[in-house]
């Protein structure tokens, strides 16, 4: 940061992130939990429009679920309680994210169900990294602070992750600081294809939000909807040869989270799979994963056209 001029508004910014986040850190999981459940439920009272938003998603996700199962469409009285639900939870698991991530393993088993590790080291093992598609769901970004974690466990894998750049460049430089001092490497968009890729060729694990909606990409279904695809895991699989895998959180008490990682087998050869059927293969994947608990997914945003 020396040496570049900032605006004066962006230090502002910069201090109250440091002094606001620090804060945070500073809390016991279960109390910034809490916390973070009664920030949800101001925002739910607070927020009519997101509301609406929440509800029309939550409509789509929950029908998709009721038609494969057979079960009658979802009530309006089901989905206001969803709704409602939803915003608490995603209050409460971000602001545990942030005491979580300077958890030790030791302490991190408190808060932790992990099923699939085996199936992470085995993919890991193969050599060519992996390719770990995330959706907006529970405290995700976890996962990059978790490298001493899955080591106690046996998996020896350098987490990293593509993100979105902050527009303040001193809050950015200090998030990404924050991830490398928990061993952590991140990737932006301008980083390019050949910087994730190599990490991934060294054996790294590359977090790839894949639920996010796109102005271009492939367009396939998702949760029954037609919705634009990123096509980045499946380029990154096609240059690295990486085994893909997806994860899925979920909340199962207050303060605690089922992290279950499978992975997303190939219906043949990678190289004879177009970007088309790479989207669909992660859109399947994905659905599977959020599908387990909606409420814990991040559904602010109109994902779907309907």
């Amino acid at each position: 940061m020396a040496g570049r001029k900032h605006p004066f508004s962006n230090k502002i910014q910069y201090v109250l992130a440091r002094v606001l986040f620090g804060a945070i850190r500073s809390l016991p999981v279960p109390v910034a939990y809490r916390l973070g459940q009664s920030l949800g439920w101001c925002c739910w009272r607070l927020l009519k429009k997101r509301r609406v938003t929440v509800r029309a998603n939550l409509s789509v996700i929950y029908s998709w679920i009721a038609q494969r199962s057979g079960d009658a469409k979802p009530s309006n009285e089901f989905l206001e309680q969803r709704v409602r639900e939803l915003f608490i939870r995603n209050g409460a698991n971000l602001l545990a994210g942030f005491p979580f991530g300077d958890l030790t393993p030791d302490k991190m088993e408190r808060h932790v169900e992990f099923i699939g590790r085996d199936e992470l080291a085995a993919a890991a093992a193969e050599g060519n990294g992996v390719i770990m598609l995330l959706g907006h769901m529970g405290p995700w970004e976890v996962l990059t602070c978790m490298r001493d974690y899955l080591g106690k466990h046996g998996v020896d894998v350098v987490p990293g992750a593509m993100y979105r750049a902050l527009n303040n460049q001193l809050v950015d430089d200090w998030y990404k600081g924050q991830r490398e001092r928990m061993g952590a490497e991140l990737f932006s968009r301008k980083d390019g294809f050949h910087k994730p890729v190599d990490f991934l060729r060294s054996g790294g694990m590359l977090g790839i939000l894949a639920d996010q909606k796109m102005r271009q990409g492939e367009e396939v279904s998702f949760f029954g909807q037609p919705a634009k695809t990123t096509p980045i895991p499946g380029l990154f699989q096609r240059r690295s040869g990486a085994p893909i895998c997806v994860l899925s959180v979920e909340t199962i008490a207050p303060a605690r989270w089922r992290f279950v990682i499978r992975r997303v087998e190939l219906p043949g050869a990678a190289e004879t799979l177009d970007r088309e059927a790479f989207a669909v293969l992660c859109n399947q994947a994905l659905e599977r994963s959020l599908s387990k608990s909606p409420t814990d997914g991040f559904w602010f945003s109109r994902r779907f056209a309907v």
